[in-house]
């Protein structure tokens, strides 16, 4: 069975996640993923990651009181043609 691990966005996740862009094409620099650690950390933004069998793969955020997805992004894929 796949393990799947959904957890908050911590320290170290900022520059995995702008390499997984860059690996994709875009470019998203590591002080934007920062920006939403420290936007977290004053409960302003939450920002899930999911994790596939150990590699980053999905990134939701959500704001305010509400929980609206603003953003769910492939951010690793081993194969072009699978996000699994």
């Amino acid at each position: 069975m796949t393990e799947v691990t959904i957890r908050i966005l911590n320290e170290s996740d900022p520059k995995v996640i702008s390499e997984a862009f860059h690996n994709q094409g875009w470019e998203k620099p590591v002080t934007l993923f920062q920006k939403y650690l420290i936007e977290q950390e004053k409960e302003q933004r939450v920002t899930l990651v999911a994790e596939i069998e150990g590699d980053l793969r999905v990134m939701s955020m959500y704001f305010g009181k509400q929980i609206i997805p603003i953003l769910k992004s492939s951010l690793y894929r081993k194969s072009r043609n699978s996000m699994y």
